[in-house]
């Protein structure tokens, strides 16, 4: 089984993927595979410099923060590749339960392969304060990372789950993965 877990900046996706990790299912990290692409792919770095005149992330992250047509710029870069190494990790990995941790779900390489997604969700406060403390932010960085992504009805359409994580600790997370997927 192959299950997709997706949502907005800040609102459990991660914890989620920890805890079917944790049960037993082979992990697949977007951020990580784009991280380690960062560090092999020689031909996605080109692409980056290109379009953005340095590989620096605190300069891109600037770009992109002012300007939405550098976002989509920088996702059509890199999601190309990251999709057929996430296509890849699936194949070699396909006699394993998958989990695959997607920030920013595509078509191509996310929910062509899940069998069921997840999405997770809370409020925009919520989601403020857990990147205030999570990344050592003020607000204003805070609500501008909030606003850089697709909006919660975008996510909430994809789901085949909603998992609500305002006013739930990992345990009681934990307890309702563990209920409502029988692992």
């Amino acid at each position: 089984m192959i299950i997709g877990v997706t949502g907005r900046i800040a609102t459990g996706k991660t914890t989620v993927a920890n805890i079917f990790e944790k049960k037993g299912f082979f992990r697949i990290d977007a951020d990580k595979v784009y991280n380690d692409l960062r560090k092999s792919s020689e031909i996605m770095n080109i692409e980056i410099l290109s379009r953005f005149g340095s590989l620096d992330k605190s300069i891109i992250l600037k770009k992109i923060k002012n300007d939405k047509s550098a976002l989509s710029d920088l996702n059509k870069i890199t999601h190309k590749y990251v999709v057929r190494e996430i296509e890849k990790l699936v194949k070699v990995n396909h006699k394993n339960n998958i989990i695959l941790d997607v920030p920013v779900p595509v078509e191509r390489g996310f929910s062509d392969l899940a069998d069921l997604i997840i999405v997770t969700n809370c409020n925009r406060n919520t989601q403020i304060n857990r990147i205030m403390k999570r990344d050592g932010e003020n607000s204003t960085s805070a609500e501008t990372k909030v606003k850089m992504q697709s909006d919660e009805d975008y996510y909430r359409n994809l789901g085949d789950v909603i998992i609500e994580t305002d006013a739930i600790n990992e345990a009681d997370l934990e307890k309702i993965i563990e209920k409502e997927f029988i692992i």
